[in-house]
């Protein structure tokens, strides 16, 4: 019987692990950026409507806990 042996130790063995996780974490980068765009713009987007800022946050927070709502039900 021949008796292979396989060592994750080096720079070979830890590719494989890197592969699946950068979906995951350009993923988690473009969430994570998403709350900075979103405050970057929040001036923009009261004047636009014509509101006070924290008025125009709120209805932001509104926007993006409906839309989590919506899609967790599949419509």
């Amino acid at each position: 019987m021949n008796r292979t042996e396989t060592t994750g130790s080096g720079p070979k063995g830890s590719g494989h692990f890197l592969r699946p996780l950068l979906p995951l974490a350009l993923a988690t980068f473009a969430v994570g950026t998403d709350a900075f765009v979103i405050a970057g713009l929040l001036p923009a987007i009261a004047a636009d409507l014509e509101v006070d800022m924290p008025a125009a946050g709120q209805l932001v927070t509104v926007f993006a806990l409906t839309l989590g709502r919506v899609q967790d039900r599949g419509v």
